[in-house]
C-alpha cells in the first residue's frame, strides 16, 4: 500500500484542473440519455451487491420531488416486503458498502483525514452542497467526496488493496444522475436538473438567478434563489414585491432578498423611511452618505440604513445607489461608513478614494 502523507507542488499544480472537472459534474444538466441511464442502473446494482443487499429495483424520476413521491408511493402498495427496513437503515448499509469503506481504505492509506485535499476542492464545489438538500445520496448535485477520493487514485497514486476502488468507480457513475433515495428492494432515482444557475462571489458559489428558476427540473418542479437565499418564485418571476408584501414577509433573509431585487433607493422611497442625516462621502468625492431609519419588522434587531453609491463604475460604467445596515445607535453617517469597514471615523474620514 502506498502512503500520501503531504502534497507536492505538483500535486499543488492539479488542483484547479481538478476543481473544474468535479465542478463541471455538479453543474451537469439535461436529462440522462439511455446509456447514461443504463451507467446509473448498473452503478446502483453493484452499490446494493456492495453492501449485501439485493439488487433494487430503479424507478427513474423526472425530478427528486416525483422521486420523493415515486418511493411513498412504492413503499405504500408493497406486499412482499420490500418496504419493511427501508431509510436510514439501507441507506447506511449501502453507503457502508461502497462510500464508507473506500474512505476508511483512503484515510489508511493517506495516514490522516486528508482536510488538505478535501477542503479546496469542496470549496470549488460549494454549489453542489447546498444547506436546503436533504437527500440519502445526492448524485451530481452532491459529489465533492467523489472528487477527493478519486484525486488520491488518479493523480496523487494511491494504492489500496482488495475491490475499493471498484467502489470509488461506482459511486463515480452514481453521479451521473441526480439525488436518490436508497429502500429495501428498490431505489428512487432522480434525472438530473434541466436549468442550473450559480454566481461565484470570492470562494463562494450559490444559486441565484434574477429572472427565472435557479434551478429547475423536467417536470417542472423548480426552486426560486436570491443570492444564496431560497426564496417565493413570484419574487422573482413577477416585477417583485410591494412594500406591504415585503413588510408581511416573516422570513428576514427573504424580505432583504425582496428589497435587493428592487433596491435600496427604491424601498427608501416607497416605504418613505426617515432621513436621520446625510453627510458627503469622504472617500467617494461627488457622493453623499444618507443614514435613515427601517421599519423593525424589516430584520430581526433594531438596526439603519446607509444609502451609499459604489465608488467605481460596474460593468456598465454606471454609479449605483446601495444600502448597508449599521447599528442602530449610530447617528453619523460617516460613523457608519467607517463601521462597515472596520475603521475609526477618523481613518475613514481621511479617505481619499474608496473602492
Amino acid at each position: 500500500m502506498k502512503r500520501i502523507e503531504a502534497l507536492t507542488d505538483e500535486h499543488r499544480a492539479t488542483f484547479g484542473e481538478w476543481v473544474e472537472k468535479w465542478v463541471a459534474v455538479g453543474h451537469r444538466t439535461g436529462t440522462l440519455t439511455p446509456a447514461e441511464w443504463a451507467t446509473v442502473d448498473a452503478a446502483y446494482r453493484r452499490a446494493y451487491r456492495f453492501a449485501g443487499k439485493p439488487e433494487p429495483a430503479l424507478i427513474r424520476s423526472r425530478s427528486p420531488l416525483a422521486a420523493c413521491v415515486a418511493a411513498h408511493v412504492a413503499v405504500q402498495v408493497s406486499r412482499d416486503g420490500v418496504g419493511d427496513g427501508v431509510g436510514d437503515g439501507v441507506w447506511a448499509g449501502v453507503w457502508a458498502g461502497v462510500g464508507a469503506g473506500v474512505g476508511d481504505g483512503v484515510r489508511d492509506g493517506v495516514g490522516q483525514y486528508p482536510t488538505w485535499l478535501h477542503e479546496p476542492i469542496k470549496a470549488g464545489l460549494a454549489a453542489a452542497k447546498q444547506s436546503w438538500w436533504d437527500t440519502h445520496w445526492g448524485g451530481n448535485l452532491w459529489c465533492d467526496w467523489e472528487a477527493w477520493a478519486s484525486w488520491l487514485r488518479d493523480i496523487g497514486g494511491l494504492e489500496l488493496t482488495g475491490d475499493l476502488w471498484q467502489r470509488l468507480d461506482c459511486s463515480i457513475d452514481i453521479t451521473t444522475a441526480g439525488p436518490a433515495w436508497l429502500f429495501g428492494g428498490f431505489a428512487a432515482v432522480s434525472d438530473r436538473p434541466t436549468v442550473l444557475h450559480v454566481e461565484r462571489v470570492g470562494t463562494v458559489t450559490r444559486m441565484h438567478c434574477e429572472d427565472g428558476p435557479a434551478i429547475a427540473w423536467a417536470d417542472g418542479w423548480a426552486l426560486h434563489f436570491w443570492h444564496g437565499i431560497r426564496v417565493p418564485a413570484d419574487l422573482i418571476e413577477g416585477d417583485g414585491w410591494d412594500t406591504d408584501r415585503i413588510l408581511r414577509e416573516d422570513n428576514a433573509e427573504i424580505r432583504r432578498a425582496a428589497i435587493e431585487r428592487k433596491g435600496w433607493p427604491w424601498f427608501v422611497r416607497a416605504a418613505g423611511l426617515t432621513e436621520i442625516a446625510t453627510a458627503p462621502d469622504p472617500g467617494n468625492s461627488g457622493n453623499s452618505l444618507r443614514l435613515y431609519d427601517l421599519p423593525e419588522q424589516i430584520f430581526d434587531e433594531p438596526v439603519r440604513l446607509l444609502l451609499c453609491t459604489n465608488g467605481s463604475p460596474d460593468r456598465s460604467g454606471a454609479r449605483r445607489d446601495y444600502g448597508l445596515t449599521v447599528p442602530a445607535d449610530i447617528g453619523d453617517p460617516v460613523t457608519a461608513a467607517a463601521w462597515t469597514y472596520d475603521v475609526p471615523r477618523e481613518t475613514y474620514a481621511l479617505l481619499q478614494r474608496r473602492t
